[in-house]
């Protein structure tokens, strides 16, 4: 009888323990995180919201997100808001991943269209047009790569890299 309980304990101890592993190397589903960057006379600053739509675990352990991001950006000569849509891919099981991401950045540059509207305005010629808001749009590729650190199951994101449109990217968020 001691041998069929002591059988039956360390089975469903094993059971337990084999899927709080399998839970306990899944990222957060949601996660937000505000993000700071900077190239040469390029910066950014955005809020990101990501969410899981794929975790596989296996040989290739691997997470897939979609994230959506907005914020602003400044160089040499303008400024404006900036927004972009992602789907990245998270490789890794513990604390260290390795993170990719590409997608699609739309950039709005509200400076040089206001100075724009500001010289027709005072502009005496007959032969300016008023400038159109779709000459300051910008639509550039999106991408990412960098190191993001998150334990598995935990709260904490610190993410780095290189991207674009953000150029040096320093990340601090939450996931849930």
């Amino acid at each position: 009888m001691k041998v069929l309980l002591t059988f039956i304990f360390y089975s469903c101890i094993i059971t337990i323990l084999s899927a709080q592993n399998e839970m306990d190397i899944a990222l957060k589903k949601n996660s937000f995180y505000l993000s700071a960057s900077n190239l040469v006379l390029w910066g950014t600053a955005k809020a990101a919201y990501e969410r899981q739509i794929q975790h596989k675990v296996g040989t290739r352990n691997f997470s897939t997100y979609v994230k959506i991001g907005y914020g602003g950006f400044a160089t040499w000569g303008a400024a404006g808001r900036a927004s972009v849509v992602q789907m990245n891919r998270i490789y890794g099981l513990r604390n260290s991943h390795f993170e990719v991401g590409v997608g699609i950045a739309h950039l709005f540059d509200k400076e040089s269209y206001r100075i724009a509207v500001s010289n027709y305005n005072i502009s005496s010629s007959d032969y300016d047009q008023e400038p159109t808001r779709r000459k300051y749009y910008w639509w550039l590729p999106a991408f990412d790569i960098g190191y993001r650190f998150q334990k598995p199951g935990g709260n904490f994101i610190f993410r780095t890299g290189l991207g674009s449109p953000e150029g040096v990217y320093l990340s601090f968020g939450l996931a849930f």
